[in-house]
């Protein structure tokens, strides 16, 4: 299987899209479905996306130019430059949405009705949300759909979703994690402050989409740490062992559970 990390988020204010939309067609760059990263798919596909040859450097005009000359052509220099990366830059965000479609692939739904809420459980390649149907379009709306459209923003240089629709249906849900399948377990990294080893239990525990989030035992922690594509990871994460720790860089080791670390969540997908 191949595994993947998406920042995922759908904001309870409502959905724009910045042209980010994950439909699961058929990829325009499929050079970039073993990517590690957005980013790192969006560097493969850059050299691919036609470019402008952009100046580097301003020419002298020897010493017979006078200082105010030199600089009103080194600010001229200053904005052309500028404006040739704009311009690249925007053909890039052009494409944007076609190396998010390659990258994430073909989307495998699961959906379960639950009639006296009039709600579908909904799972996009793991990413777990509710949508609302009412029981009278439940049965035609689920024989129909064959794709939801997941909805991106980059913000900082991170993926996050931000709306999920299908039809004339939307959803609204919070999961701010990345996600990660690696064989048969999926990992949810905690993004935020540092907590204590009560806490992070607790953390799991109280989790949206799954009931049975928990923090990782040593050997999946290892399983993590060997396999993780992550750039930041941080260095110390609490195990279900209290006072058990590893470290992504350190190994593993002792610590007093009223010190704070970082929580990684696990679920089993079997």
């Amino acid at each position: 299987m191949r595994y993947f990390a998406i920042l995922v988020f759908l904001l309870f204010a409502g959905c724009s899209s910045k042209g980010l939309v994950w439909t699961g067609n058929s990829p325009k760059y499929p050079e970039v479905a073993n990517a590690t990263s957005f980013g790192e798919a969006v560097q493969i596909v850059r050299p691919k996306i036609s470019q402008e040859s952009c100046p580097s450097s301003i020419s002298s005009q020897g010493e017979f130019e006078k200082s105010e000359a030199y600089q009103k052509r080194k600010e001229t220099f200053r904005k052309k430059k500028e404006e040739c990366k704009a311009r690249n830059q925007k053909a890039i965000e052009n494409e944007k949405g076609e190396i998010l479609n390659s990258w994430l692939g073909r989307q495998s739904i699961s959906m379960k009705y639950r009639p006296d809420d009039e709600v579908f459980d909904v799972t996009v390649n793991s990413i777990p949300f509710q949508i609302a149907v009412p029981i009278a379009k439940a049965e035609s709306f689920k024989g129909s759909v064959k794709q939801f459209d997941m909805k991106f923003e980059e913000r900082n240089g991170e993926l996050w979703i931000v709306g999920a629709s299908a039809e004339k249906y939307s959803s609204k849900f919070e999961i701010p994690f990345e996600i990660v399948i690696i064989g048969n377990l999926m990992f949810l990294k905690h993004l935020q402050n540092a907590m204590t080893w009560k806490d992070a239990n607790r953390y799991c525990e109280n989790l949206h989409g799954f009931t049975d989030w928990k923090l990782p035992n040593h050997e999946e922690l290892k399983i993590f740490q060997n396999r993780n594509r992550f750039r930041n990871l941080q260095n110390l994460y609490w195990t279900s062992t209290s006072s058990y720790l590893i470290g992504a860089s350190y190994g593993s080791g002792n610590s007093s559970n009223s010190e704070k670390y970082h929580t990684l969540c696990v679920r089993n997908l079997d």
